[in-house]
């Protein structure tokens, strides 16, 4: 156990020659990712934070611009939590699996509690980039398709003109 965390011995494949994935590298990205909403001041976008690819980033942006300040699908919740609200104090994420992927990256899932006995498990799809593990894509309960495809769809369908 970490602080509140619990983090499980998982053996992480090698790739290439000699090459690992880093554990304390992945769960470092997994605390910057997770730990802002252990505090009760948390109230950024999860779409606006620095935790993502430059791809998806760009997608992001994308969106956003395309979006405007209209409801939709991808900004009515909390990408991390898969909520519209959570209790910081009982907030805590596990990480649950770790596997190296064909193209370099990792795929992690995560079980993350959000208070009141509710939960939601995750995976990220995380790529290397600039030192740091970074998330590329994300599939939960409430992005099944992957966060990527539903940005893709969003910008594909018409924007509201308000």
């Amino acid at each position: 156990m970490i602080g509140r965390w619990l983090v499980l011995p998982i053996a992480v494949l090698a790739a290439g020659a000699g090459q690992s994935v880093s554990e304390r590298a992945i769960d470092a990205s997994l605390h910057r990712i997770y730990d802002p909403l252990t505090r009760d001041t948390y109230r950024d976008a999860d779409w606006e934070r620095p935790v993502f690819s430059r791809a998806t980033r760009k997608l992001i942006r994308n969106w956003q611009a395309h979006i405007g300040n209209t409801l939709t699908v991808f900004n009515d919740f909390g990408w991390f939590c898969s909520c519209q609200d959570w209790d910081a104090k009982a907030f805590r994420f596990d990480r649950r699996s770790l596997i190296r992927n064909a193209s370099g990256g990792v795929e992690v899932s995560v079980h993350v509690t959000t208070g009141w006995d509710s939960f939601t498990d995750q995976k990220l799809k995380l790529v290397s980039e600039s030192g740091r593990w970074v998330i590329d894509d994300m599939i939960s309960e409430s992005m099944p398709g992957g966060l990527v495809a539903g940005l893709k769809r969003e910008l594909a369908a018409p924007a509201d003109s308000e």
